[in-house]
């Protein structure tokens, strides 16, 4: 007998959708092993980190089949920092380049990939705030050839910043919001990057300041490039060394790189944030406090949404008892289970187990009876004919197109005879395509990246059908109403139902009930 509430850890690995894509994962190790590897960090009075850095980085790197060399560039720093970087390289594979002066950042990485022999190079910073555990996702991309250069980023499904006071992330989002025309990669003010030396060869990089990384991705000479998230870290040990000279040389850069831009043409690069390959680790990382925060504490429009939209879903579940046992598949966070009626039991159901165990933990704490299970929609780890209901909320479009049928079938074969389905997703025949636009460029979070499966209320219908489902409704809801409630949450939940009754189509989400004959 399980215990209430109990979390419970799948008893079989998640698999790597790599593994089905690539057959010749055997010849790739051995090929991996041959490559030489080259991670640049610029220092200067970083005594305090770069002792615990040098070992960390080593350790995250152990099992990449690679040679790895750290490359320290040190500016002469008065705190000792390129001797004690000396004393800890005796235990490792590491090269110091000593410098007359203060020089740089940009600079001594560019000094940094000049001196290096390895095929690969990379930079990030000496202060701890890139946390070494990303350094496989970023580097393997590029071992597998399946991209040339892999940034790491605070600003895709994934990504984030610990604490930052509001003035940081106004000027953080700004300087992205500049840089968009010359790259598609949402977060070209990365410190922490990689790439094939190839990209630079012949490339005159010549940045002042701490952005290198934009230029590279302008200059650089590559046709993929790929995100990978990672959440930054605000600095442990020492202080920053932002000042209004580098906004100074960031301006500068800008303009010079813009120019550059319209002078030269350079190869088509085709950017992913995301691909098949990465879509189960994308969401393994992803923090679910990020989430939960937009759910519980957003502003009144991003309130009213979800509040909303929990309601409209609550109100197709009528006939939910307290003998009703309940999935809620890509639970997220776990508040639309905390809003379920009194009932026997309900899995919170998620690919990332870190967030169903959030999930769980938090509705155990309402006194809700809630077992997790970290799942793939599309292989259910449960009997056949075991729920009364099962929920997916805005979850289908996060899912490649080609796993939707099975994500269907799995659902029915779970479900009770007579059991229900109720779904919503973003209906891409109404303002919502516009509205993803510019929230995508506005916000860390790009829904064009994220949202890979595309539906409107005619998709969802015949997918429903196609699965064998008897469809009970298909409608949609929202129109302005959220953007009404920023003003006001009254007058916006009158005008909701106005639309509901005079736009039956126009919604910008889609819900669906189904049954299980």
């Amino acid at each position: 007998m399980e215990e209430k509430g109990q979390y419970k850890k799948l008893p079989f690995p998640l698999p790597n959708p790599s593994n089905f894509l690539n057959k010749s994962n055997s010849h790739r190790a051995n090929t991996m092993k041959k490559q030489a590897l080259s991670i640049v960090i610029p220092t200067y009075n970083e005594r305090g980190n770069i002792e615990k850095l040098i070992p960390q980085v080593f350790k995250s790197c152990k099992g990449l089949g690679a040679a790895v060399e750290v490359v320290i560039v040190d500016d002469n720093s008065p705190d000792g920092t390129g001797k004690l970087a000396e004393e800890v390289g005796k235990k490792y594979n590491v090269k110091v380049i000593h410098r007359s002066g203060k020089l740089g950042l940009a600079s001594a990485v560019i000094q940094g990939f000049a001196e290096s022999e390895s095929d690969i190079v990379g930079a990030m910073d000496a202060d701890l705030s890139h946390p070494t555990q990303v350094l496989p996702e970023l580097i393997r991309p590029i071992l597998k050839g399946e991209a040339e250069v892999v940034v790491g980023s605070r600003y895709i499904r994934g990504g984030g910043v610990e604490v930052w006071p509001f003035h940081r992330k106004l000027i953080s989002g700004v300087a992205t919001l500049m840089a968009r025309h010359l790259t598609k990669v949402k977060d070209p003010m990365s410190g922490i990057f990689f790439l094939r030396k190839s990209v630079i060869d012949g490339v005159n990089l010549n940045a002042k300041g701490y952005k290198i990384g934009l230029e590279v991705l302008v200059k650089g000479k590559y046709s993929r490039v790929s995100e990978v998230p990672y959440v930054f870290r605000n600095r442990f040990v020492g202080k920053s060394k932002l000042t209004l000279m580098e906004y100074v040389h960031y301006l500068r850069n800008l303009i010079v790189l813009t120019a550059y831009k319209l002078t030269h043409r350079t190869p088509k690069k085709v950017y992913h944030a995301r691909s098949l390959s990465n879509y189960y680790e994308t969401y393994n990382n992803l923090d679910p406090r990020i989430y939960y925060d937009a759910l519980s504490t957003g502003n009144k429009g991003q309130s009213f949404w979800h509040q909303q939209k929990f309601a409209e879903v609550l109100n197709e579940a009528t006939d939910i008892k307290p003998s009703s046992v309940i999935a809620d598949i890509g639970c997220g966070p776990g508040v639309f289970i905390s809003k379920l009626p009194k009932n026997k039991l309900t899995y919170a159901v998620d690919v990332s187990e870190q967030t169903v165990k959030f999930a769980t933990e938090l509705n155990k704490k309402l006194g809700k009876n809630v077992k997790g299970t970290a799942a793939l929609a599309e292989k259910l780890p449960f009997a056949d004919n075991l729920f009364d209901y099962v929920f997916m909320i805005e979850v289908i479009e996060h899912m490649p197109p080609e796993l939707e049928a099975k994500a269907l079938s799995e659902v029915k074969r779970v479900l009770k005879p007579g059991g229900q389905f109720v779904m919503t997703t973003p209906n891409y025949r109404s303002a919502w395509p516009i509205i993803e636009y510019f929230w995508s460029r506005m916000n860390p979070v790009d829904y064009m990246e994220q949202h890979i499966n595309r539906k409107n209320p005619y998709s969802v219908r015949k997918s429903l059908a196609a699965s064998g489902f008897k469809i009970e409704t298909v409608r949609t809801f929202f129109v302005v109403s959220p953007f009404v409630a920023l003003v006001s949450q009254s007058l916006a939940r009158k005008i909701m139902a106005l639309e509901k009754a005079i736009l039956p189509g126009l919604g910008l989400l889609v819900l669906a009930k189904a049954e299980k004959t």
